[in-house]
């Protein structure tokens, strides 16, 4: 069964890819692979808290607000999508692997693409209103939710 924290992980990866974001999508994947299972969140928190000092670029801070926002937005987009996949890709809960729903994503036809879009937007929106996130960088990141570039990053995760 495909889990929480992987199908989130895999969609946040691909977001952060195709908002040019690769050095947030590197450290997500690196956080994921080192975390204990069930331990993204705590990982996630610990990012949160940066220890800034003088000559830093900023990165770190942007990387610490980003990286939540989309994890619990793939979350939130992953609870609500995950039984419609189920159904299209053709199996139960237990065999929905991430092989078997990244298969069936890339070969999903353009409208389901675009549905896909448009939900993971929406999750997006409301998890960065819910952190008080400035809209210009919401935008940016639903931006990086159109089908093409989505799917271009996703291949890359």
């Amino acid at each position: 069964m495909v889990s929480e924290d992987e199908a989130a992980v895999w969609l946040a990866a691909g977001v952060l890819r195709s908002g040019k974001f690769d050095i947030e999508a590197v450290t997500l994947e690196a956080m994921a692979a080192d975390a204990p299972a069930g331990g993204l969140d705590t990982a996630l928190k610990a990012s949160e808290k940066s220890d800034v000092r003088g000559g830093a670029l900023g990165m770190e801070i942007l990387g610490a607000i980003v990286v939540p926002v989309l994890v619990e937005a793939a979350k939130q987009f992953w609870a609500s999508y995950q039984k419609e996949l189920i159904e299209k890709t053709g199996k139960s809960a237990a065999d929905a692997t991430l092989v078997a729903i990244k298969k069936w994503f890339f070969g999903a036809p353009p409208e389901d693409k675009s549905l896909i879009s448009q939900k993971l937007a929406n999750a997006i929106t409301l998890a960065g209103e819910a952190r008080k996130m400035k809209v210009a960088d919401i935008e940016a990141l639903i931006a990086a939710t159109a089908p093409e570039r989505l799917e271009a990053a996703l291949a890359k995760t």
